[in-house]
C-alpha cells in the first residue's frame, strides 16, 4: 500500500521509516521512548540490516493498520492526558521527507558511556562514573567500565550518508572522544550544512573554538540540558554537578552557539527527590532563562525513583499541589500538560514497595559519604517519620 501523506492514524509513528536508535551495548530500536527486549544488537548485524530486517517491517506494517504496538506505550499514555508524545511531534516535523520507502534519516548515537557524573537516576552503563558505587551495592556493573562507539565503521557502513539528523547522546557527549571524530567525519563527507544536530548535556563543560566552528556550518542545532533540582538538591542528586557552573555554562553556551537555527531546553526527571520541587523549579527557570523549553520525563526506571512508589498520602498531597496550579491557569498550556503527565503517574498504584527507595538512598548516601538533611531537610524528615 502506498500513501502521498501521513497515514490518518491514532497508532501511526513517522520514526519507523525514518529513525533507529542506535545506543548502549549496541542496540538497534525505533525510538528512545520504545520499550522491548526483542532488539537485536549490532555486533550480529549492521545498522542497516536491522533498519530493513522483519522486526522492523512488522512494527510499520501493525502501524499502517491502525494497530497499537506494545513498546509505544509511552507514548499512548501522554496522549491519554493531552500531553503531546513524541509519535505526534515526530509526525509533525518530519512528515516533509517521510516516503514510503524506509529509509535512516534521523539517528540516535549514543557516543560511549563517559561521563563525569553520576546522578541517582543512572547507571554504569551510561555514566563511567558510576562503575565503582555499582560494585559497593554488590551490583554486576551494567558495564565493563567502558562503551565506546566505532564513528568509522558507521561512516564506511553509509550510515552518515542520507541523514539529515543526529541526536548525540553519552554518557556526556562533550567529554566524549568519539565526538570529534564524528564532527570530522561529516564535514569530510560535506553533511554539516544539511544536518540538525542535537544534545542532551550536563552542562558541567563548555566546548572547544573547533566545535563552535564546526556547529556554525549546521542547518541546526539543539541542546537539552539536563536539571533535576534546585541550587544543591541538583548537586545532590546530580553527583559532581555544581550549580552555580552549570547555571554559568547554560548562559555561555546561550551566547556563544551560533547556526542557522539554535534551539535550547532544560530538561528535568520527575522523581520521588524532586516531586514537590517541580513548581519551583520551573518558575525560576522561566524567570532565569526567558523563552527556553522545559521539559519532563517522568523516572520509571530505576524503579525505586518512581513517584508512583510514594506513599498513598503523600501522593494525595502532591496530586493537590498540581491539581491546584493548574486550575489558576497562570501557567503556559505546555507546563500544565506536563503537570497532567505526573497527576496521572500519582493516580495510579504502587510498583514497588516504597521501602525500596529508603533502602537506596540510605545505601547511596553512606557510599557517596552525603546526608539527605542537609540538602533535602523536609523530605529527610518524612523518611524519618516513615521509618519509626
Amino acid at each position: 500500500m502506498e500513501y502521498s501523506s501521513l497515514p490518518d492514524s491514532k497508532t501511526f509513528c513517522v520514526l519507523p521509516w525514518i529513525h533507529l536508535v542506535f545506543g548502549f551495548n549496541e542496540q538497534i530500536k525505533p525510538c528512545c521512548k520504545f520499550q522491548a527486549s526483542n532488539f537485536p544488537q549490532a555486533q550480529s548485524k549492521s545498522l542497516s540490516e536491522v533498519f530493513d530486517g522483519p522486526i522492523f517491517h512488522n512494527i510499520r506494517e501493525k502501524m499502517l493498520a491502525g494497530e497499537k504496538i506494545d513498546g509505544c506505550w509511552k507514548c499512548y499514555e501522554a496522549e491519554k492526558v493531552n500531553q503531546k508524545s513524541m509519535r505526534e511531534i515526530a509526525n509533525s516535523d518530519f512528515k516533509k521527507i517521510w516516503s514510503e520507502t524506509p529509509k535512516i534519516k534521523y539517528l540516535e548515537l549514543m557516543l560511549d558511556n563517559v561521563c563525569n557524573l553520576k546522578c541517582r537516576s543512572c547507571s554504569s552503563g551510561y555514566s563511567t562514573s558510576w562503575y565503582q558505587d555499582e560494585v559497593e551495592l554488590g551490583r554486576a556493573p551494567t558495564w565493563n567500565r567502558l562503551f565506546t562507539q566505532d564513528i568509522s565503521k558507521l561512516s564506511q557502513e553509509g550510515v552518515f550518508n542520507h541523514l539529515t539528523k543526529i541526536k548525540i547522546m553519552g554518557g556526556e557527549p562533550f567529554l566524549s572522544p568519539s565526538h570529534g571524530d564524528l564532527l570530522k567525519s561529516l564535514d569530510h563527507l560535506e553533511r554539516l550544512p544539511k544536518m540538525h544536530l542535537e544534545y542532551n548535556t550536563n552542562a558541567t563543560m563548555k566546548v572547544s573554538q573547533q566545535v563552535l566552528t564546526y556547529w556554525s556550518k549546521l542547518s541546526a542545532i539543539s541542546i537539552d540540558f539536563s536539571l533535576d533540582g534546585y541550587k544543591h538538591k541538583n548537586d545532590f542528586f546530580r553527583e559532581g554537578s555544581s550549580w552555580e557552573n552549570v547555571i554559568s555554562n547554560i548562559h555561555w553556551f546561550i551566547e556563544n552557539v551560533r547556526c542557522k537555527q539554535v534551539f535550547f531546553s532544560i530538561h528535568t526527571v520527575v522523581s520521588v527527590y524532586n516531586l514537590n520541587d517541580i513548581i519551583m523549579i520551573d518558575d525560576w527557570l522561566e524567570a532565569e532563562f526567558p523563552g527556553l523549553m522545559l521539559t519532563k520525563g517522568v523516572a520509571v526506571f530505576p524503579s525505586w525513583l518512581d513517584i508512583r512508589n510514594f506513599p498513598e498520602d503523600q501522593k494525595q498531597k502532591a496530586l493537590s499541589l498540581y491539581k491546584k496550579i493548574i486550575s489558576e491557569n497562570k501557567i503556559s498550556e505546555s507546563r500544565a500538560g506536563f503537570y497532567r503527565l505526573i497527576q496521572q503517574f500519582l493516580e495510579k498504584p504502587q510498583q514497588i514497595s516504597f521501602e525500596e527507595f529508603v533502602k537506596m538512598d540510605k545505601k547511596l548516601n553512606e557510599i557517596r559519604k552525603r546526608k539527605l538533611e542537609d540538602y533535602d531537610p523536609e523530605l529527610a524528615r518524612f523518611l524519618n517519620l516513615y521509618r519509626e
